[in-house]
């Protein structure tokens, strides 16, 4: 099964019709540039990802390298100053996360090593590992908790009877079924410092013929677009 996941850079606030907007672009632009389709969409705000996780008692993760961020953003503990930020430490290892850390877990980039690229990873692994919770009742028990918890939190282009689908197919699917896959520096891009008003910044340039190589292996279909 082939997904692609999409960093969560916009602000917990912002109004769900703002980021319908926003999405409308961002699935333009992907099927523009990449020649990918995309059927469906979901978003989760901050809130809800918390308490989701929490609902289905957390999410067990193998931390490969400890992840320390002394400047991670505060905005949940502290919503009345977004600018504030605090320190998170996970400690390698396997991992139960609650909700809370899940988030800072998937969020966190500065400690990273990959930066933004080692983020995705970390969301791609973190979805596989709630992938493991279809494998039980655990989730169709908690289905009727988990709408409410996301009452407000989600904007999805899915129904729910299509969300429910979507869980019982993936219940029969294994890890083999599942591509994992970043496109991440030097294999698939370059940094390079450009000038800019706000003056010289240091920007990732993509190596088109690579990143299109690896689309088509993993999306063929994207080939005839």
């Amino acid at each position: 099964m082939d997904e692609i996941s999409l960093n969560e850079t916009d602000n917990a606030t912002t109004p769900l019709g703002v980021k319908l907007h926003g999405f409308a672009h961002t699935v333009a632009t992907i099927e523009q540039d990449f020649h990918i389709p995309i059927n469906a969409y979901a978003w989760v705000g901050l809130d809800g990802f918390i308490k989701v996780i929490d609902t289905l008692g957390g999410v067990d993760i193998d931390v490969v390298h400890p992840i320390v961020d002394d400047t991670y953003p505060a905005d949940i503990t502290n919503p009345n100053n977004p600018y504030d930020y605090q320190r998170v430490y996970i400690a390698p290892g396997p991992q139960h996360l609650d909700g809370k850390a899940a988030l800072e877990y998937v969020r966190s980039r500065h400690s990273d090593l990959l930066g933004d690229i080692g983020r995705t990873a970390r969301q791609q692994e973190l979805l596989l590992a709630l992938k493991q919770k279809l494998d039980t009742r655990e989730i169709f028990v908690h289905l009727e908790e988990i709408a409410i918890d996301l009452q407000g939190s989600v904007l999805t282009s899915l129904s729910m009877q299509e969300v429910l689908e979507l869980a019982s197919y993936a219940r029969g699917l294994s890890s083999q079924d599942f591509t994992q896959m970043t496109l991440g520096l030097p294999d698939y891009g370059y940094a390079a410092m450009i000038d800019s008003p706000e003056g010289n910044i240091w920007v990732e340039e993509p190596l088109w013929r690579a990143i299109y190589q690896t689309i088509y292996q993993v999306f063929p279909e994207s080939r005839a677009a």
